[in-house]
């Protein structure tokens, strides 16, 4: 079954001691990562191969031509988790049976870099309204029938 709430995971997050917690909706995972490191004035590195992007999430961004870290993806929770509290945080996770990944971390500075095969992309500007899915909803635009 597909599940769209992340409640009970922030709840679970918010008693293990995250810092920081965001939903990835408008904007996809990066546009998440950027608010977040926008409002807390820190700068986040990721590195993009420890994204947890599904095999089938890929086939469809190379069919369709999009970015999966533009994508809207309810249903998926980012949070910055203070190293003291990392065990714990795991742990709940483990216990909900809910899959995660640590891909990055808090650095000081602004916006976020994305490490791909060595090479670093900075992004810094917040565009929310700018995901791939109302791109490609333009794209294909509705049958008026």
């Amino acid at each position: 079954a597909i599940r769209v709430s992340v409640l009970p995971e922030a709840l679970s997050l918010a008693a293990s001691g995250v810092s920081a917690m965001h939903d990835v909706t408008r904007g996809g995972l990066l546009e998440t990562i950027l608010e977040i490191a926008y409002l807390s004035g820190v700068g986040i590195e990721v590195e993009s191969a420890q994204l947890p992007i599904l095999p089938i999430v890929t086939r469809f961004a190379q069919a369709f031509h999009f970015d999966p870290l533009r994508m809207i993806s309810s249903g998926t929770l980012v949070a910055t988790v203070p190293d003291n509290c990392l065990s714990l945080v795991q742990n709940a996770l483990n216990e909900m049976k809910t899959p995660f990944a640590i891909v990055g971390r808090v650095t000081p500075g602004h916006g976020v870099s994305v490490i791909e095969d060595g090479n670093v992309t900075q992004y810094s500007n917040l565009q929310a309204e700018q995901d791939e899915l109302a791109r490609l909803w333009s794209l294909y635009p509705r049958d008026p029938s």
